[in-house]
Parts: C-alpha cells; structure tokens; sequence
C-alpha cells in the first residue's frame, strides 16, 4: 500500500517509490559514461543528470 507525503509516495515501511535510471552521458572531447540517478520519473531523474552534467548529451539508456 502507498500513502503519499510531502510529494513523494511512500510504503507501509516508509520507503519512497523511487526508481534508478540510467543515463548515457556524452561531453565533448570525451567518451560515453554510465551514470545512475534515482528518481520518480524518467524525465525529473534525466533533469538531475542534466544539471550535473551541464551542456553534455544525456540519453536514457534503461529504467528498472
């Protein structure tokens, strides 16, 4: 069962509903690296990525 709180959904036990994704960051002059971020969508989790990673190419590489 999910309750939600404070914007994120959470488990009887108190976990959040949160998943990883992984990204494919790409910075020019450099090779492709895998990077992992957690989040509740694909979209926010692919935001985060972006801001760390400011002017690189980010591409969804898979979602569990």
């Amino acid at each position: 069962m999910l309750r939600q709180h404070n914007g994120l959904q959470k488990t009887k036990k108190g976990e959040t509903n949160m998943k990883t994704y992984y990204f494919w960051v790409t910075i020019t002059g450099k090779g492709p690296m895998k990077v992992a971020e957690d989040g509740r969508t694909a979209s926010e989790a692919k935001q985060i990525v972006e801001s760390r990673f400011p002017g690189a190419t980010v591409m969804l590489a898979e979602g569990f």
